[in-house]
Formats: structure tokens, C-alpha cells, sequence
């Protein structure tokens, strides 16, 4: 019995598993192509292989197209359909739209191409800048391919409508219990949603009040210390409009444990009043930011017209605007979470400053020019520097933060 399990266990492996296991080792921009095809003919008999090679596909799509476009083009839709939904693809969209293309006229253009409808969504035209979306127009597919220009009137409507939540079909759902989206809602706002970049920190938004954020995940060092308030850290800054004070307190925003009275006052900008609270990451952050979740403070001026902004490198550099919000009704309790979601190209964009800005009357609020706010969060992907931050200013937080929630 023991001759037998000694037997089986020096077993020499089999030709085809070391025909895979050099395949797989030998991935080349060039060869990727052709193993894939190889793999599809097999199937289901190479499994680790064909992931293998899919992935390997996803990561160098670029290379493989400039190196070897005949073999990228001669790939069956369904494969290449795989390929281009892989989570380990992190290329632009014209790059995605640029091998759909060629592949299509490897077949001789949309008549002969039925699955053009298949592949095209996955490009995720929302993402594309205008000038882009433009570049798409020219194309010839574009006169031909009904499915082209769905998607296009699509991606033109999400930039128009970024302040109208009722439009956006990411739009996060401010109350209730959370829940899985089906597979055609999952599909279609996968669309809006940016690509993961290999190298980055993915901060998925499950519900409001999750640890699932930026300020969480900057509090907590990535999960490997005990949270410690981020603001008295000094690991981000919050600012806010008008003077700190008793009612007025930056660090509020990024704590825990229940809401408190909260809020910005407006001051003269330019020649116009605003009021804002905004948060800084720091040098070594930036955040792509996909999802955001507001918490109302104690008081009854809950917001309702504000825009969230962002800048790449501070104030001095300007703001971007995110998404806007006009008569938004989704506030309406103290303490209560709203989230929404930042769709389009404003969500492949690292920024490192953030900012919720109240640039008009609040009609209906005791205080209309308020920007109150209990608690903030923001979702994406984190970007890293990779600097070692001071281990002081931590030592410090420990003893001035000990006990805050």
C-alpha cells in the first residue's frame, strides 16, 4: 500500500501538462493571440492555461495589437469578448475601440459582423473625453453600425445630465437596504465605471456608512493600525469656508460615532457667495473617485443645491466639477446617509483635493447659504505614491486622538 502512494506521488507529469506549463511560461505579446485560439479549440481541457493567456492578453492588448494585428483580429468574437471584459485590462477606451475596429474589418465591415453588438459594449464610451467621443463619430463604422451610435447618444446624455440623478443608471440608492444589482444593471453601469489600474487601491462603496473609503482606509494606515481620526493625524486636512469653532469643526467630518451640529457658513468669492467644506489627501493620494456618500448633521438645513469638486494639486490649480446637484431632496433627517454615484470620464481622474460646494440659495432651509455636513466619504481607486510617511506624526495622533470616534 505504501509502494503504491510512493508511486503515485513521484508520477511524472503528463506531456500536455508540461506542452501548457511551457505555453504559459512563454507568453509573448506576439504568440498570446495564437495560444488563445489554441486554448478555445481545447476547451474546456486547458483551463489554467487559458486564464493564463487571457489575462496575459488583457494586461499587454497594446502590444499585442501593434505586434501581431493579423492574430488579434483572427480571434473568435466570444474570446475577444473575454478578453476585453478581463478585470486585468487597465488601456484607454480609444485602444479598446481600436481593436473592435480592426477586427471588424478583418471581417469586411459591420454587414458581415452581426457581434459587433456583443463587443461594442464593452467599451466604455462615458469614460471618453468629448474630443474622443468626436474622434468615435468619424469613424466609418459610425453611418453603419446602429449599436455605435446607441452607445455614443448614451455617453453624450451621462455627460449631460451629471447633475440630474434621476438620469444616471449608476446612481446609488440613498436608502434601504443594500442589495446586488442584477446581471443587466451590473452590465450596463460597468459602462460608466472606470478600470481598475493595476498598482492602485480599490475602495468599492457597498452601503452608507460602510469602511470601505478613502478617509477610512487613510485613518486605519490600509487596515494595519487602529483608526485614528485622519484630520488629527495629519494624514488628510479639512477645511472648511468659514472660522473652525465649535460648530464649524473640520475633523467632524472625517469621524465616527454619531452627528453632530455641523456646518460651513458662506463667504464672497469672485464676487459671489459660496459656502464649502473640503478635503486635502495629502501629496503621497490621489483618488479616482467612482461613489461618494454625504451624512446630514443635526440640524434642519439639510443640503440640497451643491456640487462635489476636485482638484489635482489644491485650490491654486482650480476646480473641476464632478457632479451637480439641483433641488436634490435625498437629505431630509439629521444624521441621515445620502450616495451617489460620479460617473463618466470625471471618474478615471486621480485627484487629491476635494471639495462639496454650496453656490446657491437652499430654498426651504432655515439657513440657506449652510453647507452642513456630519461626515463625508469617497470611493475609487487610491493611488500611492509609495513614500514611508512620518512615523511621528502617527506617534503624535496616538496620544492627542486616543478615544475619538
Amino acid at each position: 500500500m505504501q509502494q503504491g502512494t510512493d508511486l503515485k506521488s513521484t508520477q511524472l507529469p503528463s506531456l500536455l501538462d508540461l506542452a501548457c506549463n511551457t505555453l504559459r511560461d512563454c507568453l509573448r505579446p506576439s504568440s498570446v493571440s495564437a495560444v488563445l485560439v489554441v486554448v478555445d479549440a481545447l476547451e474546456p481541457t486547458l483551463p489554467v492555461l487559458r486564464q493564463a493567456a487571457l489575462s496575459f492578453a488583457a494586461e499587454h492588448l497594446h502590444e499585442a495589437l501593434a505586434q501581431d494585428p493579423e492574430g488579434v483580429a483572427g480571434l473568435p468574437a466570444p474570446m475577444l469578448s473575454e478578453v476585453l471584459r478581463s478585470q486585468a485590462m487597465s488601456c484607454g477606451e480609444m485602444l479598446v475601440f481600436k481593436v473592435i475596429t480592426v477586427w471588424a474589418a478583418a471581417r469586411g465591415g459591420p454587414e458581415a459582423t452581426p457581434d459587433l453588438d456583443i463587443l461594442l459594449p464593452h467599451v466604455r464610451f462615458p469614460l471618453m473625453t468629448l474630443e474622443e467621443l468626436d474622434c468615435v463619430q468619424q469613424h466609418p463604422l459610425w453611418k453603419t453600425c446602429s449599436m455605435l451610435r446607441q452607445l455614443v447618444r448614451e455617453a453624450r446624455e451621462a455627460d449631460t445630465a451629471m447633475g440630474s440623478p434621476e438620469k444616471l443608471v449608476s446612481s446609488l440608492q440613498a436608502a434601504g437596504p443594500p442589495r446586488l444589482p442584477s446581471r443587466q444593471e451590473a452590465a450596463l453601469s460597468a459602462r460608466f465605471l472606470s478600470r481598475t489600474t493595476p498598482g492602485c487601491v480599490e475602495l468599492l462603496f457597498v452601503c452608507p456608512g460602510d469602511k470601505n473609503g478613502v478617509t477610512y482606509w487613510l485613518a486605519t494606515q490600509g487596515g494595519q493600525q487602529q483608526w485614528v481620526n485622519p484630520m488629527l493625524s495629519g494624514r488628510v486636512k479639512v477645511q472648511a469656508s468659514s472660522p473652525a469653532c465649535r460648530s464649524t469643526n473640520p475633523a467632524s467630518c472625517v469621524a465616527l460615532g454619531p452627528p453632530r451640529l455641523n456646518f460651513a457658513a458662506p463667504r464672497s468669492e469672485a464676487g459671489r457667495l459660496v459656502s464649502w467644506w473640503s478635503l486635502d489627501l495629502g501629496p503621497q493620494h490621489q483618488l479616482a473617485c467612482s461613489a461618494y456618500t454625504l451624512r446630514h448633521d443635526k440640524s434642519h438645513d439639510p443640503l440640497r443645491s451643491w456640487t462635489l469638486q476636485a482638484s489635482r494639486d489644491g485650490p491654486q490649480c482650480g476646480w473641476e466639477d464632478l457632479r451637480r446637484h439641483e433641488n436634490d431632496l435625498t437629505l431630509r433627517l439629521p444624521g441621515q446617509y445620502g450616495s451617489w454615484a460620479v460617473t463618466g470620464h470625471a471618474a478615471t481622474v486621480p485627484y487629491r483635493c476635494f471639495r462639496i460646494c454650496v453656490t446657491q440659495m437652499q430654498k426651504g432651509n432655515e439657513n440657506p447659504w449652510h453647507a452642513s455636513l456630519a461626515q463625508i466619504e469617497l470611493y475609487g481607486n487610491l493611488y500611492v505614491d509609495g513614500k514611508e510617511e512620518d512615523a511621528d506624526v502617527w506617534e503624535l495622533a496616538g496620544v492627542a486622538a486616543n478615544g475619538l470616534g
